[in-house]
């Protein structure tokens, strides 16, 4: 059962959602056995040769090194965010000032709160229809060490009369093609953005998180996202260059008690909670927010040592496996049908040469 959350939730269990599963009667079933003669039995041998290797281009970038944390305001790029070609249908739309449709959508993004500052929205109008989704997914990213959790905060803009769903998966591509339901945020009309934040206990090391905006019945249904932040959460442990820790250590290295990140006493900054809001600065804690340093850090008590590091230890990394095939199989095949219709009805895809 799907769990529908509006404030921060831990998901126990995640779903595997069967809008992208094999249907059954294709479970045991490879390409070959759906093909005739031998010239192309040679042709799916080839292709399944080289779909079993992960040296070539690929949307889930196998290749490319995995980080514990990404962040974006959209303001300059996409950070690394894509959109999920041929497995929905249509994209998410990187906007800034107000949609194009009246009575619908954000007049100005979250991070700078105008009409210069950018977003991402799901557009409504005709074409579409009730049920089409539009997926984006994350660069790559991988948990500090063995048994971190992750967590999940954005802010969202839900304004109209026919809103649809705004859903976050989990999809682990290296061991499958299922998508996994982190959370689903609840939809009430307002102009003003809000935040979200979820934790959940990932199944693997490696893993990619997926917004999918769903359409309502009509155009008055734009929802947008802004000032995404995903990242692994340790407690006791750190992973350089990052924001992963979250632990209560409270003194340095050279033995100074942490200076509260509200205050500017003694030492004046520009790290505030209300900057870094998911950088853990409510108390004195020891942090590293935005990433800037190598690792934890706090501005001191003391009038004579403005800053110092923290006695935290570094994460061992954890252990990456990777299988022999690619998204869970041979033949990676699934079905793409509108939101919250039968899972054995809908259009095929199957994932060659990098794509679907």
């Amino acid at each position: 059962m799907l769990k529908i959350v509006s404030e921060t939730a831990v998901s126990q269990q995640m779903i595997p959602k069967g809008q992208r599963s094999k249907p059954a009667n294709l479970a045991d079933r490879s390409v070959a056995d759906e093909l005739d003669g031998l010239q192309k039995l040679d042709v799916v041998q080839t292709y399944r040769s080289e779909r079993s290797a992960y040296n070539h281009s690929s949307i889930y970038n196998f290749t490319v090194t995995p980080n514990t944390t990404v962040r974006c305001s959209f303001d300059q790029d996409m950070c690394g965010w894509v959109q999920v070609q041929n497995l929905d249908f249509f994209d998410w739309t990187r906007n800034s000032g107000s949609t194009p449709s009246a009575a619908t959508g954000p007049s100005e993004d979250h991070t700078q709160g105008n009409s210069k500052g950018y977003y991402l929205y799901i557009g409504t109008s005709s074409p579409r229809i009730q049920g089409q989704y539009a997926d984006i997914m994350s660069p790559p990213l991988v948990t500090a060490n063995n048994n971190s959790p992750i967590k999940v905060s954005f802010f969202y803009n839900a304004y109209g009369d026919t809103l649809g769903n705004l859903l976050v998966y989990v999809i682990y591509p290296k061991f499958s093609e299922s998508l996994y339901m982190v959370a689903e945020v609840y939809l009430n009309s307002s102009q003003t953005w809000r935040s979200f934040s979820t934790t959940f206990q990932p199944l693997h090391s490696t893993y990619r998180i997926i917004f999918r905006g769903v359409t309502g019945s009509s155009y008055e249904g734009d929802i947008a996202i802004d000032d995404v932040f995903v990242s692994s959460e340790t407690y006791s442990c750190y992973s350089p260059n990052s924001e992963t820790y979250a632990g209560s250590v409270t003194i340095t290295v050279s033995g100074f008690t942490c200076q509260s990140w509200n205050s500017q006493f003694p030492h004046s900054h520009s790290y505030l909670p209300s900057k870094y809001p998911n950088s853990g600065l409510n108390g004195n804690q020891c942090r590293n927010p935005g990433g800037v340093r190598e690792r934890p850090w706090c501005y001191t008590t003391s009038s004579s040592k403005t800053w110092d590091y923290c006695n935290v230890v570094t994460c061992s990394p954890p252990n990456l496996v990777t299988p022999s095939y690619r998204l869970g199989g041979k033949d990676p095949i699934v079905l793409i049908n509108l939101y919250n219709q039968p899972d054995n009805i809908g259009r095929p895809a199957i994932y060659h040469n990098g794509e679907w």
